[in-house]
């Protein structure tokens, strides 16, 4: 079930506590925002601490390399940046 607070060509992607800006690791991504009420998987609203977010579908890719690269598991960690 899609994000009932998800603008046309967004996508949802995740619940965050820090609401009072967005996380620093996301801030080269340029269509990020929060949105107002917070869902778990089974549709329950969260506490007002969390916010969900969302980015532009065009974003996706970048979204996606910003997480894999912080990831422990990453390639790109473990043999540096020279495979991209």
């Amino acid at each position: 079930m899609p994000h009932p607070e998800t603008g046309k060509a967004e996508i949802f992607i995740g619940n965050t506590e820090h609401v009072h800006s967005i996380p620093y690791y996301l801030k080269p991504i340029q269509s990020i925002r929060f949105g107002k009420i917070a869902f778990d998987i089974h549709g329950k609203k969260l506490p007002p601490s969390y916010k969900p977010l969302f980015i532009a579908e065009k974003e996706v890719i970048q979204h996606d390399r910003i997480m894999m690269e912080r990831s422990p598991f990453s390639r790109y960690r473990q043999h540096g940046d020279s495979d991209r």
